[in-house]
């Protein structure tokens, strides 16, 4: 049969393995000839990745099911269907040597490691590999008895060796499982299980015969009996029935002894018990006069003759002005309240203290006058000793001062807790506070008084107007409100307006920002930023001259709603150029807008027609001013307009598109 231009290509790409082109060939061979064998074997080919019609002869799936096969069959003249036929035949034979020399291989492999087993382990894995096959191939049957039976010789042997080692009969009925478990019903097995009781019967008749050897020359009738149980346990090994009858009676008449002689001693014991308790009583007699005796002695030593003895040697270290000793001996007789000793101990720790104070140790003696109270003029030497040290402390304080150690010098103030000395501490404060104020150091100032209540009174009353009025300016300027969120301004706004407050600050800057104050928070404050909006926003253009008011409301959280509203450009306002230059065009009279609106979600939507850049963007943010389109998917932005508030009405936007500004007013 010729083949056909378009399958002859069509074999040609398949021998490259192009099998897309050449199925595109075959295809279009069997548009023109629906009955081309031909094409249909080369669609065969494809679908089994083969190259030629050879390697049908080699293909290890079977193809004759396939639609293409049948196809091409149908289609063949004899010629060609007896070509296929052998094709078939030949894959069927091929696949049968195949797998035949795959069963040789494993079964060669499986060869190896029976010679090369050693364990049990190793032969029963060569005994599930034999397994796999069918027991009638090869002289499979005849290994796995060679393997079962190599086993069995190893397990033998192991549980013979662990017999020949044992000492215990633990150890034995460990040899004895291990027998068990190679099967009962061989004979040799059976030898060694029996083997194995008599040498457990020979390890307790020997344990018998060392408690027997080791009877002592008058052995009692437990010991006797103990014998006899040992022997008990063997059977009737040896002669272990006759050591039995021998111990048992040997036990019995050692124990009718026993009981006679206890009887015995326990009518001793009776006898000596009367007797002894009749002694006693003349004891308990005499027993009970000296202790009454002792009790006189010792009541006279305690209670009169050591306590005399404790309070003359206190006494005598007063005397020798060792105080504290005196302290210390007289404790244990202040506790029982013993004649004066809690007088002494008074008088003991008022020289202490006295002692202390005209040492100058002021501290030391301060602690102990606090504790005596109304003890003599304790009260009077505790004010000399606290004034004292209040007077060392304020001449540090001064000298901290004078060096413009502020901080420090505040510190060592704050050490001063003697109430008496108030006045003079409350005077100290306020020389540091005025020569804070000398020193222009109104940052350090500010810092006092911010975190010192005390401080901030000294300001309202002791300081001149003047020096407060440059006080009030360094707050407005140093300590102006946060401008990036209405958080942070209303927390900064709220700490400013209490410290101008507290210098008595009353301006037109501390109203206006009291008033903005007073409009944020109500934004702040309500149900949403909308909501808030709505309320104030007219309250916060009418303090558009404010600065801090034109910040706030130009911060990221807050421009946008500032901006709700339609923006439009005016007659002669089209645009201008960034150089400020105006371009008149009646075409962009009132054409050009932008709307900031609330959506129903409560945010803020924005529609323009100013030029604006082609950009795929899921939504916009106006940042520093800047109104920039965002993307979600990839972070993407792109900027957009550049807005500038000329007031609270009139605003310009820098379009990036075409580079032009465009003037809005709010309508």
């Amino acid at each position: 049969m010729e083949l056909s231009a378009g399958v002859k290509r069509g074999f040609l790409f398949i021998e490259s393995s192009d099998y897309e082109k050449a199925d595109k060939f075959f295809e279009k061979a069997l548009d023109d000839n629906p009955e081309d064998s031909y094409a249909y074997i080369g669609k065969l080919l494809i679908e089994y990745n083969l190259n030629r019609i050879e390697d049908l002869s080699n293909c290890e799936l079977p193809f004759q099911s396939s639609r293409n096969y049948e196809l091409a069959y149908r289609f063949a003249d004899d010629s060609l269907k007896q070509q296929l036929d052998d094709y078939a035949q030949e894959a069927e034979t091929n696949k049968r040597n195949r797998a035949e020399a795959k069963l040789n291989a494993k079964y060669s492999i499986i060869l190896k490691h029976k010679e090369a087993a050693k364990t049990a382990k190793d032969y029963e894995s060569v005994i599930k590999d034999l397994k796999t096959f069918n027991a009638d191939y090869k002289d499979v049957a005849a290994l796995v008895s060679e393997c079962e039976e190599c086993i069995f010789n190893i397990q033998f042997n192991e549980a013979l060796q662990l017999k020949e080692q044992s000492k215990t009969k633990s150890q034995i009925y460990r040899a004895v499982e291990q027998f068990k478990a190679l099967g009962q019903d061989k004979e040799a097995v059976q030898e060694q299980i029996e083997l194995c009781k008599t040498m457990c019967l020979d390890l307790d008749y020997e344990a018998a015969k060392k408690l027997e050897d080791a009877l002592p020359a008058m052995p009692t009738s437990i010991l006797y009996s103990k014998v006899s149980e040992a022997y008990k346990i063997v059977g009737g090994y040896k002669d272990a029935v006759e050591k039995v009858s021998q111990y048992s009676k040997l036990s019995e008449d050692m124990a009718r002894q026993e009981a006679e002689i206890l009887a015995a001693e326990n009518a001793e014991k009776e006898r000596l018990r009367k007797a002894k308790a009749q002694k006693a009583k003349i004891i308990v007699t005499i027993v009970c006069v000296m202790v009454v005796a002792v009790c006189a002695a010792y009541y006279w030593y305690t209670a009169i003759y050591q306590p005399q003895k404790i309070y003359n040697q206190a006494t005598t270290l007063i005397e020798n002005k060792d105080y504290k000793e005196a302290i210390n001996t007289l404790e244990p007789l202040a506790e029982k309240d013993y004649k004066d000793s809690k007088e002494l101990i008074l008088l003991s720790n008022y020289n202490i203290a006295t002692d202390y104070l005209n040492k100058k140790s002021y501290k030391e003696a301060s602690s102990i006058f606090a504790d005596l109270k109304d003890y003599k003029d304790s009260a009077e030497k505790y004010d000399v000793c606290e004034t004292a040290i209040s007077d060392n402390i304020a001449k540090e304080a001064n000298a901290l001062i004078k060096k413009e150690e502020y901080s420090k010098a505040v510190s060592k103030i704050d050490e001063i807790t003697y109430s008496n000395y108030s006045d003079k501490k409350q005077n100290l404060r306020i020389h540091l506070i005025k020569s804070i104020f000398k020193s222009g150091n109104y940052s350090y100032l500010h810092n006092i008084i911010s975190n010192n209540s005390a401080y901030k009174s000294i300001v309202k009353s002791d300081i001149s107007s003047e020096s407060i009025n440059k006080y009030i300016s360094y707050i407005k300027k140093a300590n102006a409100p946060s401008y990036y969120s209405l958080s942070s301004f209303n927390s900064s706004a709220r700490e400013q307006l209490d410290l101008l407050e507290e210098v008595g600050c009353s301006d037109s800057y501390y109203s206006n920002l009291k008033e903005l104050y007073g409009y944020t928070t109500s934004i702040s404050n309500a149900d949403s930023y909308r909501a808030g909006f709505e309320n104030e926003l007219y309250n916060i253009i009418s303090l558009w001259d404010f600065e801090p008011t034109q910040k706030i409301m130009q911060s990221d959280d807050c421009i946008t709603h500032f901006l709700v509203g339609e923006w439009y450009a005016r007659d002669g306002d089209g645009y201008t150029y960034d150089d400020d230059d105006y371009y008149y065009d009646d075409y962009y009279d009132d054409d050009y807008h932008i709307e900031f609106y609330y959506n129903d979600e409560d945010r803020v939507s924005v529609s323009y027609n100013i030029p604006y850049p082609d950009f795929d963007a899921d939504y916009y943010q106006i940042k520093d001013m800047k109104f920039i389109y965002k993307r979600d998917n990839d972070n993407e932005t792109k900027d957009v307009y550049k807005l500038t508030l000329v007031n609270a009405n009139k605003m310009k936007v820098y379009s990036y598109k075409d580079g032009h500004t465009y003037t809005v007013y709010r309508d």
